[in-house]
């Protein structure tokens, strides 16, 4: 089914015609950005060729806007969130681009649910950020890990 603003499918990227997938920018809703559009991509070429078929659910996947500073942002957002100066990062201060900032989103026990970081090259923390918000990582346990 199309509707002007585009083509209608289901998780596993099918159209009304379960012989034809869609994905990308003609995807109705998509955000019409090239990450989702290869996430997408990869995800109807494995179910058209692929033993086992796989699910898109956008929140799993990160969104980058390539501007400078970069945008990224990966999950939902909640009620519940912190938010840090990019500065808190050394990485930013060695390189002097410490314009940005990291905000993360969680749920009642502080797991999070979303990230979202604007700084000079954050699209470099886009896989770390998929990882977080899809394995249920606690606050803490970002705290605790080592940053570069």
């Amino acid at each position: 089914m199309y509707k002007k603003d585009g083509i209608f499918v289901d998780s596993q990227l099918r159209t009304s015609n379960p012989r034809i997938y869609a994905a990308g920018d003609c995807v109705y809703g998509s955000p019409q950005l090239e990450t989702a559009s290869a996430s997408m991509g990869s995800i109807a070429a494995n179910n058209i060729y692929g033993d086992e078929i796989k699910e898109y659910v956008r929140e799993r996947y990160p969104l980058a806007v390539l501007t400078d500073p970069a945008y990224v942002f990966c999950g939902k957002r909640t009620e519940d969130r912190v938010e840090t100066a990019i500065s808190n990062v050394s990485k930013s201060r060695i390189v002097g681009r410490t314009e940005g900032k990291i905000s993360i989103y969680l749920d009642r026990d502080e797991r999070v649910k979303g990230m979202e970081v604007i700084a000079y090259h954050a699209e470099e923390f886009s896989g770390e950020i998929s990882f977080i918000t899809n394995e249920g990582t606690k606050l803490q346990d970002i705290i605790d890990m080592p940053h570069v």
